[in-house]
C-alpha cells in the first residue's frame, strides 16, 4: 500500500503536485474552520448575510453572500467560513496556471507551494469569513483572463468584465486591481475597442449595485471616501511598515526587493504583476496620512510579489535552497500558532477565544433583554451570533 502511493505520487506532474499541496492545505484550512471561533469582522458579515441585499454599508455584498450559502450548507463556524476555504486552492491554482513556466517541473511546483504556504497572510486569509478572499479569487480570474485578452484570445473581453464586475462585488478595492494592471500595459492596448467593451460589460452587470446606492444616498462611497478618515499620527507610518514586514514573512521580504528589482517581465500580465506590489504599497502607505490602514488591504500585492520571487528563486539554486528551508521554519510556526487557535493552552485573551462562555455570561445576566455595547458594532454582532439575542452598538 506505501509503496503503490508513493507510486502514484511520484507520478504527478507539477501541475498535479501543486492541486495535490493546495487540496492538503485546504483540508488544514477545513478543521481550522471549524474548530477556531469567530473573530469580530467575521460576526459583522454574518449579520450582513441575516439580510441578503445588493450592498452595505461599508463592504459589496459577495461576502455576505457566501456566508448564506455555507450557513445553509452546514451550521456554526464551519458554516460560516466553508465557501471562504474554498476559494483558496481555486485562485491559488489559477495563478499557478497564469505563472507557470513553460519549463516548469516537480520542483518549480514544490517552490511555488511552499512560498505560498509560508506567506503569513495568505495562512490567515485562506479560512476566516472575510472579504479578501473573495477579492483574491476574482483578481486571480482578472489576471488570467487579462492574460488572455493582451493574447489576443476570443471573447477574453467579455470573461475580463465578468471578473471586473465579480471583483467590485467582493471588495471595493478592486477597482485599484484594475487600474494598476491597466498602468502597466503597452499604449497601443488601449486602441483596442474591445477594452472598452470590458469595462461595459462590467458596469451593466453592477447596475443593481449602483442602484442599490443610489437608494442609500451612496453610503459607500461616502464612508470610503471621508467618512473614516481621521487625524495623521506618526505611529500609523510605523505601524503599516512593521505590519508589511511580518505578514508577508520577514525570513522573505529582503528577497523579495532583491527578486523584484532583478526579474524582468517578458509579457503584459508579467508586467502587471511586477507594478501592482509596488502600486499597493504606496498607495496605502499615503492613505496613512488619513487614518490607521489595515495590513490586509495590500493583500494583493501578495500575487506580483510570489511572481517575482518564484521566477527569481528557480533560476538561483542558493536562493531556492534558503526559500525552502525558512519556508519549513515558518511553516512550523504556522502550525504551533494554528493550534493555539482552536486549544488556547496559554489562556490568551482575543477574540477568537471563550466567545461562548464570555457572551453567554452576559446573555445570563441579562436575560433576554436587549444589550446595548459601547465599543464596536462587531462585538454586538458575535454577541447575537453566539447567543442568538439581541443586541446594538
Amino acid at each position: 500500500m506505501r509503496a503503490s502511493v508513493k507510486k502514484i505520487y511520484a507520478s504527478f506532474g507539477p501541475d498535479a503536485l501543486v492541486a495535490f499541496w493546495l487540496g492538503v492545505w485546504w483540508i488544514c484550512n477545513l478543521f481550522q474552520a471549524g474548530f477556531t471561533e469567530l473573530a469580530n469582522d467575521e460576526a459583522y458579515y454574518h449579520m450582513f448575510a441575516e439580510n441578503i441585499s445588493w450592498g452595505y454599508f461599508d463592504h459589496p455584498p459577495m461576502t455576505a453572500l457566501l456566508v448564506w450559502l455555507g450557513e445553509h450548507l452546514f451550521g456554526g463556524e464551519f458554516g460560516v467560513r466553508f465557501f471562504f476555504t474554498l476559494l483558496q486552492p481555486l485562485y491559488l491554482f489559477v495563478f499557478w496556471r497564469i505563472i507557470r513556466p513553460s519549463d516548469a517541473d516537480r520542483r518549480d511546483a514544490g517552490l511555488f507551494v511552499m512560498l505560498s504556504a509560508a506567506t503569513l497572510m495568505l495562512q490567515l486569509y485562506g479560512f476566516i469569513a472575510v472579504p479578501d478572499g473573495p477579492l483574491m479569487m476574482t483578481a486571480a480570474l482578472f489576471l488570467l483572463t487579462f492574460k488572455w485578452f493582451t493574447e489576443g484570445r476570443r471573447a477574453a473581453w467579455l470573461w475580463m468584465g465578468v471578473a471586473m464586475a465579480l471583483m467590485a462585488y467582493s471588495k471595493y478595492h478592486g477597482a485599484l486591481v484594475v487600474l494598476f494592471a491597466l498602468a502597466a500595459t503597452p499604449p497601443r492596448v488601449f486602441l483596442r475597442p474591445t477594452l472598452y467593451l470590458s469595462g461595459a460589460v462590467a458596469l451593466l452587470l453592477l447596475v443593481p449595485h449602483f442602484v442599490w446606492q443610489y437608494e442609500h444616498d451612496w453610503a459607500s462611497l461616502a464612508y470610503h471616501l471621508a467618512g473614516r478618515n481621521s487625524v495623521f499620527r506618526p505611529g500609523y507610518v510605523a505601524e503599516y511598515l512593521l505590519n508589511l514586514l511580518v505578514v508577508f514573512n520577514p525570513f522573505f521580504v529582503p528577497l523579495y526587493v532583491r527578486s523584484w528589482i532583478a526579474v524582468k517581465p517578458q509579457n503584459a500580465v508579467e508586467r502587471s504583476l511586477k507594478f501592482i506590489p509596488a502600486a499597493f504599497i504606496v498607495f496605502f502607505l499615503l492613505s496613512t496620512l488619513r487614518g490607521y490602514v489595515q495590513p490586509q488591504w495590500v493583500i494583493v500585492a501578495v500575487f506580483g510579489l510570489l511572481y517575482t520571487l518564484f521566477t527569481y528563486a528557480r533560476r538561483h539554486p542558493r536562493t531556492r535552497r534558503y526559500l525552502m528551508r525558512m519556508g519549513w521554519v515558518t511553516l512550523a510556526l504556522i502550525a504551533l500558532t494554528r493550534l493555539v487557535m482552536i486549544f488556547n493552552p496559554l489562556g490568551i485573551r482575543y477574540e477568537v477565544f471563550d466567545n461562548r462562555t464570555s457572551y453567554g455570561e452576559i446573555a445570563e445576566i441579562a436575560d433576554g433583554r436587549p444589550v446595548v455595547f459601547r465599543h464596536g458594532y462587531a462585538v454586538a454582532a458575535k454577541y447575537a451570533f453566539y447567543t442568538g439575542g439581541e443586541a446594538y452598538c
